[in-house]
């Protein structure tokens, strides 16, 4: 992971993983490898300056057309087409 960063002699790193399933709960591994690449940044002095989490568009869709936001609403704010939600 942070093989690109040397070799591109970075000195800060976001990090970023994906929740394809839409599970947007924080795991217990996913503070524990967080904190391990903290330590291994820090090691290569390399600042981990963020975490982002990424999700199905889809799925976020879904969930917002549960809490009754209207089709039109949630194409606009996510870029699926009315078809796909």
């Amino acid at each position: 992971m942070f093989r690109i960063a040397v070799y591109k002699l970075t000195t800060k790193l976001i990090l970023v993983h994906n929740h394809p399933s839409g599970n947007t709960n924080v795991s217990d591994l996913d503070k524990s490898l967080t904190n391990r690449l903290m330590v291994v940044g820090q090691l290569l002095e390399i600042q981990v300056i963020d975490q982002l989490k990424l999700e199905n568009t889809l799925h976020i869709a879904k969930k917002m057309k549960l809490k009754g936001m209207d089709i039109k609403t949630i194409s606009e704010i996510t870029g699926l087409s009315p078809e796909d939600i």
